[in-house]
């Protein structure tokens, strides 16, 4: 089975995964069941959220950061989000994993309007 492509303008977030709940479905034995979430935002960039998978996110190469568990959190981990800019190769898993090709990502004009209009500060 191969990988097809995936619309990215169809939902804000993709949930990325071995699971047959995820939005996009990785079929990779390096892939873990909740691998990663890819999401866009009203700025209208590209981000991707490894979720604490075994075998990592790569963006041209270089593994994104997990969950890390902060001091003095009470053990609550947080993830911090990696931009992934037009063209990145994108890899969800170990060496063997298909790698995926960011090709294009835009954010709708209305969700861009209202984060403009979000940003104003009245006098």
């Amino acid at each position: 089975s191969t990988h097809g492509s995936v619309d990215l303008s169809l939902t804000a977030c993709i949930r990325v995964g071995r699971s047959p709940s995820s939005d996009m479905r990785l079929l990779h034995p390096t892939s873990s069941r909740k691998h990663a979430l890819i999401f866009h935002h009203p700025n209208g960039y590209c981000y991707v959220v490894d979720c604490g998978s075994a075998h990592g996110t790569y963006v041209n190469g270089v593994r994104v950061g997990g969950p890390v568990v902060q001091e003095g959190s009470n053990e609550v981990a947080t993830a911090v989000p990696h931009r992934v800019k037009r063209g990145a190769l994108v890899r969800f898993g170990g060496p063997g994993a298909p790698t995926f090709v960011l090709k294009s990502f835009s954010a709708s004009f209305e969700n861009l309007v209202q984060a403009l209009c979000d940003g104003k500060t009245t006098k």
